[in-house]
């Protein structure tokens, strides 16, 4: 588990200036291409998956989960997982401003701004759980 406490403390230090309530708030997708914190060797970028939420997961719910730690996750037996989604229930942003899903509905003028800020919100490592996966998918 040291490896993992150390990745974080490197992270708090380098990219919130020691300030470790600056966690709370963290976009995760700003990680994306980051080959430290963001994702790992054979993986694409996924938030709730990354080297950091993985290393997070292994200090936070080190006793809960049984035998959970660094191989077992890369070993696919637990997997980060987003609480609340975006996507679903929005849509991706569109080009023309907004979010496909939500302008379907002409939302209001103070509605937008709203989904937007949650859209960085939900990638923050207070929406994502690890998880026992109980089941394998092959995907043709």
């Amino acid at each position: 588990m040291n490896e993992q406490v150390q990745l974080i403390t490197d992270f708090i230090n380098e990219k919130l200036q020691g300030n470790i309530y600056g966690l709370v708030s963290y976009d995760i997708a700003q990680l994306k291409g980051d080959r430290k914190y963001g994702e790992g060797k054979g993986r694409y970028f996924d938030c709730d998956d990354t080297n950091l939420s993985r290393a997070i997961f292994t200090v936070v719910f080190d006793g809960v989960w049984k035998d959970l730690n660094s191989q077992t996750l890369e070993q696919g037996k637990y997997r980060g997982d987003t609480i609340n989604s975006f996507n679903t229930i929005f849509g991706r942003p569109a080009d023309e401003g907004g979010f496909f899903g939500l302008n379907q509905f002409e939302p209001d003028d103070q509605h937008v701004p709203r989904v937007t800020r949650f859209h960085s919100l939900y990638h923050t490592i207070g929406n994502m759980v690890v998880l026992p996966m109980l089941i394998s998918v092959n995907i043709l």
